[in-house]
């Protein structure tokens, strides 16, 4: 399938018509992680943990060490986390 782009306030949108959405099960509130690959754009739905359903092999997790794991994923979402390559690089090391 070919598509053209479609202007939106200063950007650009890809419009995903609804077979493909149904086919993934995503919706307008799924977000997206969109990477760009050998001069191709991917764009694919981002899996979220269920905290509420944790596998039991996990259950010997404290409440403390679950809002840890939930604290860190929103770190991650908003930028305040570093992975340990960039870490060492911060201490230039």
């Amino acid at each position: 399938m070919r598509k053209k782009l479609t202007k939106t306030g200063n950007s650009h949108a890809l419009i995903i018509p609804p077979a493909f959405l149904d086919i993934l099960k995503i919706d307008k509130n799924t977000e997206l992680e969109v990477t760009i690959e050998n001069g191709k754009i991917i764009a694919f739905p981002v899996k979220k943990p269920d905290w509420n359903n944790i596998p039991e092999e996990d259950e010997k997790l404290s409440t403390e060490e679950l809002e840890s794991l939930k604290k860190g994923e929103e770190d991650i979402k908003a930028g305040r986390a570093v992975d340990a390559d960039e870490v060492w690089k911060r201490l230039g090391l």
